[in-house]
């Protein structure tokens, strides 16, 4: 049976103005056109770090084959954290024959982040980060290699576009980086996005979901479960799995705890790793000092080596695809205060502020709009029979002065609210952080006032209801 979309997505307000998604926004302008809500799109549950950055990166290698064939794009990257050196590859341990690694050592193929983000960028495509950038303070929060990890990836997509449009004039705004610092006006906020969508030839996906490109979050399968990821199995191929020998990701990550002082050698001032033949890597040579982060999880609590950190995202295709790539488009050009990187933009680490990584992004003061696909895209093909909506949070802020989202966006809130109150029998919470008093009345005024029993699960980022 098809559920329907009216009882479980959220739908316009007869207010207008598209509420309640933001005044402005792409999703706003449907109201009176189309649904709020895409239909004909595939759907693929990626559980475990392993899944999801092993579909990552896939889909990244299948672009760059793309693009060698001369089929240009683009992707765009949103990450709360991002290390440069998480490595997503499955036969690139960085220990050879019970040895760590030393310089000569070269891998089958770099598919690190940055390693990646540049073999994307040398192969023709336009990449766009947005990365949240702690504000100064939060140095003594222990937040100071976060921001020398996003300041690192800043400056090696600033040097290869350089490096680039030295043949090439029209590649240096091949990539650009976004350190966004444009949240609600409390220190502790942060932007907590996690999303990738990829337009590469006939490459057409987004990844949405809970999880960080970072150390610690690639959980490995368990030695007694044997799997290995295949980019080609079908929802039904998953199923089959799962009832005969169910993957257990429970090998920890090979990336985290104390392995990371193995995972990572800082050497005058640079990060060094075994490096892959089919990348050019001068844009690293002045990137800015690194600092080798502490470990995501306590020793105590979760081991000193193979730490697990159990995640969650969907692999999307289909129509919503291009609402994702607006959405990023959307938050790119957020209102703030805006700088290029460099001595005047390290000076304004401070709330509501961006530094992009090159002034091409910016022009008389405002940002940029970014490339936005064709008419002929947004009406993709048939991809799958799932119904997608686009929830997100966009907080208000005093500095923003023109649209989009001068009234902001709450539409997780409500939506996670509508699907709680349609819910009749079930609702499973699936989430990392649990902190939000609304959410915990409504679910005990569900539990105390419905005369039919429901069950309520809290497993451990996202809410099913049924």
């Amino acid at each position: 049976m098809v559920a329907d979309p009216s009882k479980w997505l959220l739908e316009f307000s007869d207010k207008g103005g598209g509420r309640p998604w933001g005044d402005g926004t792409c999703m706003a302008m449907r109201q009176g056109e189309r649904e709020p809500w895409d239909e004909n799109c595939r759907v693929i549950p990626l559980i475990g770090g392993y899944e999801g950055m092993s579909s990552i990166r896939e889909s990244l290698e299948a672009a760059i084959d793309q693009a060698r064939q001369g089929k240009k794009g683009h992707v765009y990257i949103a990450n709360w954290r991002l290390n440069p050196l998480r490595d997503l590859s499955e036969d690139n341990p960085w220990i050879v024959q019970n040895r760590p690694w030393n310089e000569s050592d070269s891998a089958v193929k770099d598919q690190t982040i940055i390693g990646l983000i540049l073999r994307l960028m040398q192969s023709g495509i336009t990449v766009r980060i947005l990365l949240w950038m702690p504000m100064k303070a939060s140095i003594i929060a222990g937040l100071g290699p976060h921001m020398s990890d996003h300041n690192y990836i800043s400056d090696a997509v600033s040097n290869e576009c350089k490096r680039l449009s030295r043949d090439d004039p029209s590649a240096i705004d091949r990539g650009i980086v976004a350190l966004d610092m444009r949240v609600a006006p409390p220190v502790s906020s942060t932007h907590h996005q996690k999303m990738i969508v990829i337009r590469v030839g006939n490459i057409n996906v987004a990844y949405c979901g809970g999880m960080d490109l970072a150390f610690t979050r690639m959980d490995a399968p368990d030695p007694l479960h044997l799997y290995k990821f295949d980019p080609k199995a079908s929802l039904d191929d998953l199923v089959d799995l799962a009832g005969s020998n169910p993957p257990q990701f429970l090998g920890g990550d090979w990336q985290s705890g104390e392995m990371l002082s193995e995972a990572i050698a800082v050497r005058n001032g640079a990060y060094q790793w075994p490096r892959g033949p089919d990348a050019i890597y001068d844009a690293l040579k002045d990137a800015t000092g690194t600092t080798v982060p502490e470990t995501d999880l306590p020793n105590e609590v979760y081991g000193s080596e193979y730490q697990i950190w159990h995640d969650q995202l969907l692999k999307l295709e289909g129509p919503i695809v291009k609402t994702l790539e607006e959405q990023f488009s959307e938050r790119w050009q957020d209102g703030g205060r805006v700088y290029e990187t460099g001595f005047w933009g390290s000076l304004h680490l401070l709330n509501s502020q961006v530094i992009f990584s090159s002034n091409t992004a910016i022009k008389d003061g405002k940002i940029l709009p970014l490339p936005v696909s064709s008419e002929s895209d947004q009406k993709q093909q048939y991809a799958g029979s799932s119904i997608v909506q686009m929830w997100r949070t966009i907080p208000l802020r005093p500095e923003r002065n023109k649209p989009p989202f001068l009234r902001g966006e709450f539409t997780i809130m409500a939506g996670i609210s509508n699907a709680c109150q349609a819910a009749e029998e079930l609702i499973l919470i699936f989430d990392q952080y649990f902190f939000s008093g609304p959410l915990a009345r409504l679910l005990n005024h569900r539990i105390k006032s419905d005369k039919e029993k429901k069950t309520l699960r809290n497993s451990d980022s996202s809410a099913l209801c049924r």
